[in-house]
């Protein structure tokens, strides 16, 4: 009773099941493969796309190597791939929520209050982005075999299987295959995966687990495959199923009850699977030229279809005797019929190229689209329609909606499910159809799911982005000419390294500047935290004042000398103080000079020596160490030394006012114009000269620094810049970075240097210089290298061209690159101009390229040289870096992994709140001030997106600009009022819509 009633229930199943089950192949897992009823083994890849631009060239290049890595496998039957894309806009919905919400979760845990803008952006890229899958079904079939040995493994298999207890249908038998075709299918799999490696395509085998599973959401749709699922497999393990006979119950479970979970629906020709109504169209009649699958995906996307994109290649094209019989046809149709001789021409040619030991293969084309609930069976028919005709104008193929059977079309479609579908073969050279394969899509360099930034492609693809430090990706280079969207994309990567998962303090960011580019970052991240917390970020604009001196000298919390990475700091910092300005190296005898020069000058100062001259400490100096000496009740020796008052403020707790003390102990760049006369110092240069007229080098030295502790005052004395306990900041250097001469490129250098010191020389210490701190000292600077070492660390250069690249800094930067992977530091340089980027060129692991200052090629192949580009980037570089537009902003994007060279265009497309927070337009930065100190920083964003949901109100200045010049008035007095108007405006218009 119930056995009959077990058959009867699967009977009902199979009844209701069959029209889609009767298609399907696979019928267990076999490993890493899937296993057929005929015997035949598939194995699926997950197809990701291309790491480089693909241009004619390189699709010449991969079809040539793909010719001779394919044709021995598919020159006869046995073989077959089979390729499938799938667009899907609700597929990209995943990975779009999924960055969101761990941005928003790292968001919360530092205190953020960020999430209108991680929503805004997360708004935004759902409309943009349109999500991928790209498969390739590796088939091997009993074919592959040849016919003697096939027949004697077919006789010892059937031996085998007589004793497998329950019927094949009831269960999972991963036996049923010959004995020899497990080794083929893995040398057919294994030399497919190759070639894409070498192709420098993104390509992953997937084991049988993850086969199935994907071949689950493409027949039953996105959400029918939880994050968890897993199919059950021979063995697995799975909980006995309750059967008649028993035994049967401890075999895995059929594939197909697992596979197919949602039951289709037949409807006037279309098909309904969930919520999705699929229509099918089918290539009839094959393509009079071959033309690549890149221009069939852009029409298709610029239309903005759905589609799957189905395309079986199968080996042995010319076996049997149909293409001999239709040869013999033509040959008799000739005499009277024009079409028939061109098919008998056509099969001469195939059997020539067969004659030649070149592959001929049987192909399939077909595609689906679909429409979800609620758009409509007039929208599928508009759909299937548009697609046909795009299709129809791809190489001028021919192609039919009229597939016949629907269900069977939609089958086909499915990689490692069926082979062949509904679609006519057509014969054709292997070489002239691997130019048309779906592979060449631009390769995400991280999933989409995962990343820590969403970009896209031109057309919409999400390409990740991780802001990791493992790997190779540690210093990137940028080049854009102005308003190309650097700036934005420079605040974009640094607010979401701010909201990288995993921490509970702010990380470490520094951003060195000319200009308020980075202000709007600053203030969006600064006005996120509560009240009590916005110390921990800070934006400063330092003057060429005493009040804002910065001391390169300075020292690690108690240290009476530099330790190596400051000594190193101050080197290249006085090697490019005393480089006349313009020249391209430091002078010979001054590069001596320094190292005993720093040697000395904090000799001079250090307490506990004799004939040292240690500064005494000064009541009223500093109110903060008065102040705390009083609080603390020290207890003060006669004469006391300031280094004897960091002492005793460190040995109270007093950790901040000690290190205030400490700026009035260490020496200053004026004790340099003693320590160069000192006997040590002038014995080791000798006569040296500077220059041509002869000047002795250490009168050289006297004279430079002596005018500049004039010029720069901001240099020579005790720190007072005071960035607190910051931990993201930016320094704009506008006003003490001048430009125009060789005079101001050496002090802007010099500035840079200084603003990176004050902000990170605290990054670079690490463990082996504990040895060099005093002893007292050692336990607190042991925990705060450990901590700043745990804590992700970014330095931006932003403006790099305005340090004319001068010798110092230069070897500053190559000496924090080679340093940035042990201490966890990433670097950035953007500049306008690449040649100043040098030999760093060949350190970097990353460059963007925003836009060249023109379009010839000459200037793009001076950047390809360069940054090693291939043709087909140069191309991208000349024509497709136009700058921001209404959808985001094209940068070329390249950068190394484990795996090779990633070489992509990438659209940063970002909301009008951030865009209005990271504009550095002139007009659009003087409106967004005039309105933030109406109404907040937060509130004045989100007034001004709302008035100008573009990001910009350039448009409407300028148009108001040139009204007032019609009219014969002076612009550039009325420009203000025009500002003053337009804050009013946005100001009332948000009041409005608050009310």
């Amino acid at each position: 009773m119930f056995r009959q009633l077990n058959d009867a229930v699967r009977f009902w199943w199979t009844v209701r099941r069959k029209p889609l089950e009767a298609f399907m192949e696979p019928v267990a897992l076999a490993g890493d493969a899937l296993l057929c009823q005929d015997g035949s083994l598939v194995t699926l890849l997950g197809i990701e796309g291309a790491r480089s631009i693909t241009g004619s060239r390189e699709l010449a290049e991969f079809v040539e190597l793909a010719q001779r890595r394919l044709n021995g496998s598919l020159l006869d039957r046995g073989h077959a791939l089979h390729f499938m894309l799938e667009r899907a806009p609700d597929a990209a919905r995943a990975a779009i929520a999924a960055a969101a919400e761990r941005q928003e979760r790292q968001s919360d845990r530092l205190g953020l209050a960020l999430g209108d803008v991680i929503a805004e952006r997360a708004g935004r890229l759902a409309e943009l982005l349109t999500g991928e899958t790209g498969a390739l079904a590796c088939w091997t079939r009993p074919d592959a075999v040849p016919g003697p040995q096939l027949r004697r493994e077919k006789r010892e298999l059937r031996k085998r299987l007589k004793g497998w207890l329950p019927a094949l249908r009831d269960s999972q038998c991963p036996l049923q295959v010959v004995d020899s075709l497990p080794p083929r299918h893995e040398a057919f799999v294994a030399t497919v995966a190759s070639l894409m490696k070498e192709a420098g395509l993104v390509a992953e085998t997937l084991g049988s687990h993850e086969a199935v599973r994907l071949m689950r959401v493409l027949l039953n749709g996105p959400d029918a495959a939880g994050p968890d699922w897993r199919p059950v497999g021979p063995g697995d393990e799975a909980w006995p199923r309750f059967t008649e006979p028993p035994e049967l119950g401890s075999f895995p479970p059929p594939l197909a009850p697992q596979l197919l979970v949602r039951e289709p629906q037949m409807e006037t020709g279309r098909l309904r699977i969930g919520g999705r109504l699929y229509g099918a169209v089918d290539m009839v009649l094959g393509p009079r030229l071959e033309r690549p699958f890149s221009e069939l995906m852009t029409r298709l996307a610029e239309a903005g279809i759905p589609f799957r994109f189905s395309m079986a290649v199968e080996g042995g094209g010319m076996a049997g005797s149909g293409p001999s019989l239709s040869l013999a046809a033509a040959s008799v149709l000739a005499v009277t019929s024009e079409d028939s001789r061109h098919v008998r021409d056509a099969l001469i040619g195939l059997r020539a190229v067969r004659g030649d030991e070149q592959a001929v293969v049987r192909v399939r084309i077909g595609l689906l689209t679909w429409v979800e609930d609620g758009e409509g069976e007039p929208e599928l028919a508009r759909r299937l329609g548009r697609m046909q005709q795009i299709c129809e104008g791809w190489g001028e193929c021919g192609f039919s909606p009229l597939v016949g059977d629907v269900l069977e079309a939609f089958a086909g479609t499915v990689p490692g499910f069926a082979l062949g579908g509904t679609p006519e073969p057509a014969l054709a050279p292997l070489a002239k159809v691997l130019g048309m394969l779906p592979l060449f899509r631009p390769a995400s360099a991280v999933r989409p799911d995962r990343a820590d930034y969403l970009f896209r492609s031109e057309d919409g693809k999400p390409l990740g982005y991780s802001l990791e430090e493992s790997g190779d990706f540690g210093f990137d280079l940028v080049y854009g000419i102005p308003g190309r969207g650097k700036s934005v994309l420079l605040g974009s990567l640094s607010l979401a390294f701010c909201l990288q998962g995993g921490r509970r303090r702010l990380p470490l960011l520094a951003v060195v500047d000319i200009g308020p580019s980075s202000s709007g970052m600053i203030s969006m991240i600064r006005e996120a935290l509560p009240e009590d917390r916005r110390f921990e970020v800070g934006w400063f604009a330092p003057q060429m004042t005493r009040a804002h001196a910065i001391n390169p000298c300075d020292t690690q919390l108690g240290c009476r000398f530099p330790l190596p990475p400051e000594r190193a700091f101050l080197t290249n910092l006085l090697a490019l103080v005393l480089t006349p300005a313009g020249s391209a190296g430091v002078p010979d005898g001054v590069a001596e000079t320094i190292a005993p020069m720093i040697e000395k000058i904090y000799r001079m100062r250090e307490d506990g020596r004799p004939g040292a001259e240690p500064h005494a400490y000064s009541k009223g100096r500093d109110a903060e160490v008065d102040a705390a000496l009083e609080r603390q009740g020290v207890h003060l020796p006669n004469s006391p030394l300031w280094w004897e008052v960091v002492d005793l403020l460190f040995d109270a707790g007093e950790v901040d006012a000690a290190g205030r003390a400490q700026r009035y102990a260490v020496p200053t760049l004026l004790d340099c114009l003693t320590a160069v006369r000192e006997p040590e110092v002038q014995d080791l240069v000798g006569k040296a000269t500077y220059g041509v007229g002869g000047e002795p080098v250490t009168a050289a030295v006297v004279r430079i620094m002596t005018a500049l502790s004039g010029q720069w005052p901001l240099m020579f004395e005790p720190t007072a810049f005071d960035t607190g306990h910051v931990r993201i900041a930016a320094i704009d250097l506008a006003a003490v970075a001048p430009q125009g001469s060789p005079e101001a490129d050496r002090q802007t250098a010099a500035m840079y240097m200084l603003a990176r010191h004050v902000l990170t020389r605290h990054w670079w210490i690490g463990d082996e210089v504990l040895g060099e701190v005093p002893e007292k000292y050692r336990a607190w600077h042991a925990q705060r290298i450990r901590e700043v070492k745990e804590t992700p660390k970014r330095l931006v250069f932003d403006e790099y061209h305005r340090t004319a690249a001068a010798p110092g800094i230069r070897a500053q930067v190559d000496r924090d690159v080679r340093e940035a992977r042990k201490q966890r530091v990433r670097l950035m340089l953007a500049s306008q101009r690449e040649g100043d980027f040098g030999d760093l060129a060949e350190l970097a692991t990353g460059f963007w390229i925003l836009g060249s200052g023109g379009t010839t090629e000459d200037e793009a192949r001076h950047l390809a040289a360069m940054f090693g580009l291939g043709d087909a980037a140069v191309e991208a570089i000349r024509f497709r870096l136009t700058g921001p537009s209404r959808t985001g902003a094209p940068a070329l994007h390249v950068a190394r992994d484990a795996g090779g060279r990633f070489e992509q265009i990438l659209v940063n497309s970002v909301g009008p709140v951030e865009l209005w927070a990271l504009n550095t337009a002139p007009r659009d930065v003087a409106l967004r001030n005039r309105v933030q100190a109406r109404i907040g920083a937060a509130a004045g964003r989100a007034a001004l997106a709302g008035m100008f949901p573009s990001g910009s109100a350039g448009d409407r200045v300028e148009a108001e600009v040139r009204a007032l010049e019609g009219r014969g008035m002076e612009a550039s007095v009325e420009e203000a009022d025009i500002l003053d108007a337009l804050a009013e405006e946005t100001v009332r218009a948000a009041a409005r819509a608050a009310a």
